[in-house]
């Protein structure tokens, strides 16, 4: 579990990175009810975004004044894969554009390279947020499939090991 405390732009952001089970109740509920605003209501999708896999996640929030403006889950290698997997990449409607979702990237990378080193990163991306994941050197791989009904598209990253 990590609790640290990140400036830059001018604006502090408290980072949590917690398991499931040690997520404060209240910083769960907000996680799920950001996911659930922006996939589920401002998305107009029809979908259960509690999907029975935050049990099996590390969760990465980051919070402005004790509120929740980005979110993240990461997913450790499951047995047969060589790979990392992280989802549910969020910025609260509030703080978007502002820098806030690269700066969740970032955290993402900086805690998967010190848990795991260098290795492969996969994400399930909507079609339209590619463009945003291809700046952090993420390609996308196969076809384009349909997911919650909106077209998605897998992507890799190969993350180094910094030198």
């Amino acid at each position: 579990m990590t609790d640290e405390t990140y400036t830059h732009q001018e604006t502090e952001i408290n980072w949590l990175y917690q398991s499931f089970d040690d997520l404060d109740k209240r910083d769960l509920y907000a996680a799920l009810a950001l996911r659930q605003h922006t996939f589920v209501v401002e998305q107009k999708l029809n979908y259960q975004d509690a999907d029975w896999e935050d049990p099996y996640a590390m969760h990465v929030l980051g919070k402005v004044d004790g509120e929740l403006v980005v979110y993240a889950r990461i997913f450790k290698p499951q047995q047969g894969e060589d790979f990392i997997r992280i989802g549910r990449v969020i910025t609260a409607p509030a703080y978007r554009g502002e820098g806030f979702g690269d700066r969740l990237m970032h955290k993402l990378f900086d805690l998967i390279e010190d848990e795991f080193g260098a290795c492969r990163i996969v994400l399930s991306s909507q079609v339209s947020m590619q463009k945003f994941y291809e700046k952090y050197g993420f390609k996308p791989h196969g076809e384009t499939y349909l997911e919650a009904g909106t077209p998605h598209i897998q992507m890799v990253r190969v993350l180094a090991k910094a030198a």
